[in-house]
């Protein structure tokens, strides 16, 4: 089974399609949103799907919408054990939104920090990596992925002090920078996601199912088989998520209550 831990579920032209087919082809999936309402609107739908989760979004390039969602965000943490895609931005295109952003994902963070059972966090934080990773330590955050990582390959073995891990998507696998971070990152703390249906090859969405692009690109770098860098995520997934029961090998029937990952 692949594993795909950040997918924009909700942003594929036909997601029930989409969700469909990754269930034929044994596809886990963390279905993250950009706003609380986005992940309260979709979490009917997924429920009919053993193996895909939702998770809690306060995208910061949606900076302008936070104050209003906020409070539908306290609400709505206790349904999931996953909350992404939060962090920060600090590129061009998220404008001059920064300090609505930190404050925003203080606010995050504190709530996730309060909570009686521990999150797990997707993280966005493009050219703000830095600031990201200062408050996850402030608020003493035990559990966050570091999302398509693009910052300071220095800044790697930090993150990793703090205890935390790496997505690898196909985007990574291809650039330079990311064959840096390839070779940088333990096997124990990477990984694998795709970031659908965003910055697919030739104008195409990527698939959940691209995780297999992404597979293919660990196993490179380390030098191993694919077969063992699956097996390899897919501990480290079950050690984020707290030893979960053992990950099916074939998809269940649609609308059967499945065990991929403990809620």
């Amino acid at each position: 089974m692949l594993l795909d831990v950040h997918c924009h579920v909700d942003h594929y032209d036909d997601p029930l399609t989409v969700l469909n087919e990754a269930e034929r082809r044994g596809v886990f999936i963390l279905s993250v949103t950009n706003l609380p309402s986005h992940f309260e609107e979709g979490q009917n739908h997924l429920r009919r799907y053993a193996n895909v989760r939702g998770a809690l979004g306060m995208h910061p390039l949606h900076a302008g919408e936070h104050s209003g969602e906020m409070s539908a965000f306290r609400r709505l943490l206790d349904c999931t054990t996953f909350v992404g895609e939060v962090g920060l931005d600090g590129s061009r295109e998220a404008g001059e939104t920064m300090a609505v952003q930190e404050k925003s994902l203080d606010r995050i963070l504190a709530a996730v920090s309060g909570s009686v059972s521990g999150k797990i966090l997707s993280l966005h934080s493009r050219r703000a990596e830095k600031r990201v990773l200062s408050l996850l330590q402030e608020h003493r955050i035990r559990k966050a992925v570091f999302h398509w990582y693009s910052g300071p390959l220095g800044l790697v073995d930090d993150i990793l002090a703090s205890g935390y891990y790496f997505s690898i998507n196909p985007k990574m696998c291809g650039t330079e920078h990311g064959q840096k971070l390839l070779s940088r990152i333990p096997m124990s703390r990477m990984l694998t996601e795709t970031d659908g249906p965003f910055a697919g090859p030739r104008g195409r969405p990527y698939m959940p199912w691209d995780a297999a692009i992404a597979l293919a690109g660990v196993a490179a770098a380390k030098e191993c088989t694919e077969r063992q860098a699956r097996e390899a995520v897919w501990a480290n997934f079950r050690d984020l998520t707290g030893s979960p029961p053992k990950v099916p090998v074939r998809p269940p029937r649609r609308g059967t209550v499945g065990e991929a990952v403990a809620e």
